[in-house]
């Protein structure tokens, strides 16, 4: 953890760089998560825009390991039929995010007029599996009972949790906007998070009487035909989340579980930065893979670059 100190002098790097880059132009932020690839080989570069966050930021060395996607961090303005926007690589918890999406975002809040944040994220539409070490001493029979029992139940605790609103099932490939985000840390399942939880999350992406969740469901209505509304959770990363952890976001009312968004969106709400958030769904509950979540968002490159383009352009004004 960095100190107060050391935090405002990592911040204060960045909006020096900024400063030099931007001026004071403002643009729309786009974080891009999984799927975005068409965005990025349609639009154009800006010489002389590149910020990149190594070393400004702390534990974010440019081309560090990690799977394809989620080595290149950095900043540019890049320009998509006529209009320019501010490209931002995503920082996930694991890649030194904790602090990571503070600095970057605080430091450039003079040159953002909003965000709009996306990620490939799994959907929790069931059934949820049991755990191995229990499946493995049950009959087929037995297993499949018990599995529809647990299921029953976390459809009835999920109803509870949401105020009467049922799990949304998102499908793979589907497309959801964000109507809420579970705090951090919900593997501890301390709360009954979804049911309206008022902190920075619901506060920012409900903000400006909800002009910019209503205009990003209505922008995401237009290209895919549907504007599924979902509540997101995070965890940390790499690794994916165990079915017990699926069973427990489940029951609290959670529709959909990845590695980004909630940092960003913090960042967002503490420095007034308006906008929202969508998530690709990019796998359901099981064995999956990063291979197979990325041919799913290659799969809807078409669909989120007219998003995209769409949402840049008609961005709300103050």
């Amino acid at each position: 953890m960095l100190s107060k100190s050391e935090r405002e002098d990592r911040i204060g790097d960045v909006e020096d760089v900024a400063a030099g880059l931007y001026g004071s132009e403002k643009f729309v932020g786009v974080f891009r998560g999984t799927g975005w690839g068409g965005l990025l080989s349609n639009s154009l570069p800006i010489e002389g825009t590149r910020l990149d966050y190594w070393p400004l930021v702390p534990g974010v060395e440019l081309g560090q390991g990690g799977p394809d996607g989620h080595t290149e961090k950095r900043a540019e303005v890049r320009e998509v039929d006529g209009v320019e926007y501010l490209d931002l690589s995503k920082v996930h918890g694991y890649e030194g995010g904790q602090e990571a999406s503070d600095i970057i975002i605080t430091g450039l809040r003079k040159n953002l007029r909003g965000v709009i944040l996306s990620c490939g994220a799994g959907s929790l539409a069931g059934p949820l599996p049991l755990d191995e070490d229990i499946e493995k001493t049950l009959s087929r029979s037995e297993a499949d009972i018990m599995r529809k029992m647990i299921n029953e139940a976390i459809e009835r605790d999920a109803l509870v949790a949401r105020g009467g609103r049922p799990l949304t099932h998102m499908q793979v490939g589907q497309i959801g906007i964000i109507r809420e985000i579970a705090p951090e840390m919900v593997q501890t399942a301390m709360h009954r998070y979804a049911s309206g939880f008022t902190g920075p999350y619901y506060a920012w992406l409900h903000s400006h009487d909800d002009r910019y969740f209503a205009f990003l469901r209505k922008t995401l209505m237009e290209v895919q035909g549907s504007a599924p509304e979902v509540i997101y959770a995070d965890t940390f990363g790499p690794t994916w989340e165990p079915p017990r952890l699926q069973r427990v976001l489940a029951r609290n009312g959670v529709d959909m579980v990845g590695m980004s968004q909630a940092r960003d969106a913090r960042a967002c709400a503490e420095n007034n930065i308006p906008g929202g958030a969508i998530a690709l769904t990019t796998n359901g509950v099981g064995v999956h893979s990063h291979e197979a979540n990325q041919a799913v968002g290659r799969s809807k490159e078409d669909v989120l670059l007219e998003f995209a383009k769409n949402a840049i352009r008609n961005f709300p004004r103050d």
